[in-house]
């Protein structure tokens, strides 16, 4: 009646029943614990049927974590794992007809090793940190009484991690290529957008240059159509007086001559030389415009005496001073030593010191000063004739100026201080004028200073 008191288990034989353990009592029964009850057997009634003996595995613990109990598992079971449940304990018995049969088992992890282990009277095996892969555990019993064995067997899978799978590695590459990939296209279209924008920068800059140099030459344009404007109306106004001049004189002189009017005949000669020598000076200062607006005026600096160019221009103009009875009083200091053009500072001395004769009274004096102030060569031109009236000095200080006549009724010529501003900054020098009228003009120039002074 017992056998319908015990659960039967699934995989088991026919006629065989789960238990704990049987407790063998003083009255020849066995005691068997299960499903909560207590059953007693009679062992004397329980027979051997060739089928008594069955190894099986109990139980499973993986990282000392029970995972499976009571396994009575066939041959071709199985069990999968996770790659970090490396630590595996198996236990396991055989089930038996309760006769007092001694065994020993032996086992082996295929996958691990080859070698059979003698588990002696133990009856667990334990396997730490195993490697992901697939192994299979083989256990073997052998009976004293029974001359056969009885193999039991656990097929283990153990996962890899997901970083050690063939997919996850394949995704991995073709993420790497793909990551390659789009840093090499970004890579070749920065390089590409780069080069087109160095191109277009440098077309940029291009076109700028391009652009100043019309406006450089759009300016030039201005500038020398200006000054053929300035030229045409220098020569309207400054070429008819002295040229009507000479208008008849030959017939004048010839009738004074016949008459034996040496006075007027003396006249007529002073008059003569005046216009020649107005004529001299326009002509002269035409030159030296040509040869500024046309760029054959090289600026080639040097260390020069102011004491020496002065005396130089004063032999040149000694017949007009001579006329008018002017004299020119010199103060230069022998230090005065200039760094600059001597073709262009004679031009600039003698337009500006012919200007002081021009509006100078007869009989007057016209001071030269020079000096060094710092690193400029400091020169003062001064002169007691008429001088010049706000509105005119505004005009002289702007080149719009036209000339006008002397104090003995010269012609003066307009490009005169023009032609000075043009020189002085080519020499990096400077210009300034100041005048008080019928009390005279200050004319001050800074010429740099000789770099051995």
């Amino acid at each position: 009646n017992y056998n319908t008191l015990i659960t039967k288990k699934e995989g088991l034989p026919d006629n065989y029943v789960v238990f704990q353990k049987p407790y063998f009592g003083r009255d020849g029964k066995i005691y068997l614990l299960n499903s909560g009850k207590i059953i007693g057997i009679d062992n004397n009634k329980l027979t051997p049927s060739g089928r008594s003996d069955k190894t099986i595995i109990t139980s499973v613990n993986i990282n000392n974590r029970l995972l499976h109990t009571n396994m009575y598992l066939s041959k071709d079971a199985d069990l999968t794992l996770n790659h970090n449940e490396n630590d595996i304990e198996i236990s396991y018995s055989h089930i038996t007809n309760f006769k007092n049969q001694p065994a020993s088992y032996f086992y082996k992890m295929k996958g691990l090793n080859e070698q059979w282990v003698n588990a002696k009277n133990t009856r667990t095996a334990r396997f730490f940190g195993l490697d992901p892969g697939t192994y299979e555990f083989q256990l073997v019993r052998s009976s004293s009484t029974l001359d056969q064995q009885y193999m039991a067997s656990l097929h283990i899978n153990i996962k890899p991690p997901l970083w050690a799978t063939w997919w996850f590695r394949a995704l991995s590459l073709i993420t790497a290529l793909g990551a390659v990939y789009w840093f090499y296209n970004n890579r070749i279209s920065s390089i590409k957008n780069k080069l087109l924008l160095q191109q277009e920068e440098q077309q940029n800059t291009m076109l700028k240059a391009q652009n100043d140099i019309i406006q450089t030459q759009n300016e030039e344009l201005v500038r020398l159509n200006q000054s053929k404007d300035k030229f045409f109306s220098v020569l309207a106004h400054d070429l008819r007086s002295p040229l009507a001049a000479f208008s008849g004189l030959g017939k004048q002189l010839n009738y004074h001559i016949e008459r034996k009017n040496l006075k007027k005949v003396n006249m007529l000669s002073e008059h003569i030389q005046e216009s020649a020598e107005t004529l001299t000076n326009l002509v002269d200062n035409l030159l030296d415009w040509s040869l500024v607006q046309t760029g054959r005026i090289e600026y080639e600096p040097e260390d020069l005496s102011l004491g020496e160019i002065v005396a130089s221009i004063k032999g040149q103009l000694k017949d007009v001073l001579f006329h008018k009875d002017i004299q020119l009083v010199t103060n230069i200091s022998p230090h005065a030593i200039m760094y600059a053009d001597n073709q262009a500072v004679h031009i600039i001395l003698r337009n500006i010191i012919s200007n002081a004769i021009k509006f100078s009274h007869p009989s007057s004096l016209i001071n030269i000063l020079a000096e060094v102030e710092d690193k400029k060569v400091k020169v003062i031109i001064r002169d007691e004739g008429v001088g010049i009236s706000n509105e005119r000095l505004e005009l002289v200080r702007s080149n719009d100026a036209l000339s006008s006549l002397g104090t003995k009724g010269e012609q003066g010529i307009g490009l005169g201080i023009a032609l000075c501003k043009e020189l002085l900054e080519m020499n990096q020098a400077t210009f300034d004028i100041d005048s008080v009228e019928q009390k005279g003009t200050y004319v001050t120039l800074f010429f740099p200073k000789s770099k051995h002074a």
